[in-house]
């Protein structure tokens, strides 16, 4: 039997790949010789822009998160700690991130296309709520976006890419170098974002030893996706790149944006047709009604004359209910606006909490004066962005049942006069205040007033003071 350092000797004379390919498999070979050529090379802001998902090993708590106040019992046990997923978007050129969308589901089309949007819209707010110091202003029109092929990038996701005219790469699977700058961002994460959270689960298991991150996990989900705006926005961007050369990637957004134009993101218009929700309505006299708002045209007028009562397809931007998109023949898309101007921004969300509040507190009154809407709305719109300020994980959307429910229950018989009110403060309209007056709020039925002033615009529909919406008989 030759000796043991005859052994060795043999082995290390043989191909390094093959031994290598023989002890931890070919995949891993292949992985560890691969030759690193020049790489991608993008010289333009958003010439080139990498999506991926990224499993985040720690476990985080649910118990006490606002998506947690919209589980049922069932779900609250199932789900008192989770692994929360990211998806992110970043720009080649700059290594700017466009977008970090997280969920406690696996990775889907919606979360890619929330991701999407994200990535052509301002998140300074965001940032600014979750107590950044910098601004996250970086957004536009990627030239191309490459994925990919998981389930969350197929072709419901394609599609959308299609109709924004985004032209888009699928990288073969079990290739994550063809994608490194998207793969080697989530390894920087991890080390800004979870090196002092207690839950991680590390990958290597050498690396865990006996820690249990479950028993040790105590950052909720709110919280993860807090410590990763941050370290997002005031750690990763404004810290030396090494595929920079020790520039940083908010300089080197800024150095690019003197140089070479960068394409803006679609307009509200665009936005509502792409990523807006297809839902059916009939066209009155008074225009089309969703959750008790009015949405009129004289477009709409002559297409309701076509139409006569047939339903017809509309759609709705959960994230700006000024307006809305209404399918005519020819495969073509008008835009009719809310009659009430307070819609313009108004998030769906914020509207059903709105109808829900002033539903407990004004059961009795079908009608309601408008100024007690506009506080109601900008009383809750206050507290959705003190919300959204937490960065917390929003809820799903409301499914197409849910939205049938609010139109039939919440909205049915809403409506909004033109009257002037007693003054209230948001506390007393939301039921807030504990020695309030349960009439605060309830309008004068003798005055009438247009409180928007002399800047309120012109209706085509008559004098606002004389304007009333209320439920088709």
């Amino acid at each position: 039997m030759p000796n043991l350092r005859t052994i060795y000797r043999a082995i290390a004379k043989l191909d390094p790949f093959k031994v290598m390919a023989a002890r931890k498999g070919a995949a891993y070979a292949n992985h560890h010789f691969y030759v690193v050529h020049k790489g991608v090379t993008a010289t333009r802001l958003l010439e080139r822009v990498e999506m991926d998902e990224w499993e985040v090993p720690l476990i985080t708590v649910l118990a006490g998160t606002k998506l947690w106040k919209t589980f049922t019992d069932k779900q609250r046990e199932e789900l008192k700690t989770c692994r929360c997923w990211i998806t992110a978007a970043i720009d080649c050129a700059s290594r700017v991130i466009l977008a970090l969308h997280m969920s406690i589901h696996a990775p889907s089309r919606d979360s890619s296309s929330a991701a999407l949007r994200m990535m052509m819209s301002d998140k300074s707010a965001l940032a600014l709520s979750a107590g950044c110091r910098m601004p996250w202003p970086y957004r536009g029109k990627p030239s191309l976006i490459v994925t990919d092929q998981g389930t969350a990038f197929g072709s419901a996701f394609c599609e959308l890419l299609m109709q924004l005219g985004i032209p888009f790469e699928q990288a073969p699977g079990g290739h994550p170098e063809l994608r490194g700058t998207i793969e080697r961002l989530f390894d920087t994460l991890e080390g800004i974002t979870l090196a002092d959270l207690s839950g991680r689960t590390f990958a290597n298991p050498v690396d865990r030893a006996d820690y249990d991150p479950g028993a040790n996990a105590c950052v909720t989900a709110d919280e993860l996706l807090q410590c990763a705006v941050l370290a997002v926005t005031d750690i990763y961007h404004r810290r030396p790149h090494a595929g920079l050369k020790g520039e940083s990637p908010m300089a080197a957004w800024d150095r690019l944006s003197r140089e070479w134009a960068v394409a803006p993101e679609p307009g509200p218009r665009r936005l509502r047709e792409v990523f807006g929700r297809v839902v059916k309505r009939k066209i009155g006299k008074e225009g089309v009604r969703f959750l008790g708002l009015r949405f009129q045209s004289i477009e709409l007028q002559r297409l309701r004359r076509l139409v006569r009562q047939q339903k017809v397809q509309i759609k709705v931007d959960a994230q700006d209910l000024g307006a809305i998109s209404v399918k005519v023949p020819g495969e073509r898309w008008i835009a009719v606006p809310c009659v009430e101007s307070f819609a313009r921004g108004l998030i769906l969300a914020d509207w059903i909490a709105t109808g829900e509040r002033l539903r407990q507190r004004f059961a009795t009154q079908a009608k309601l004066a408008r100024p007690i809407v506009l506080e109601a709305v900008a009383a809750i719109r206050a507290i959705g962005d003190a919300a959204r300020a937490r960065c917390g994980i929003a809820p799903p959307e409301a499914t197409d049942t849910e939205l049938n429910r609010y139109e039939r229950d919440l909205f049915r018989t809403f409506s909004i006069r033109e009257s002037a009110a007693v003054a209230a403060s948001y506390d007393d309209l939301l039921g807030l205040s504990d020695d309030g007056d349960e009439t605060a709020g309830t309008p004068d039925e003798d005055t009438d007033a247009d409180i928007l002033g002399d800047e309120a615009p012109a209706s085509p529909y008559g004098p606002a003071g004389n304007w009333t919406v209320e439920h088709d008989k």
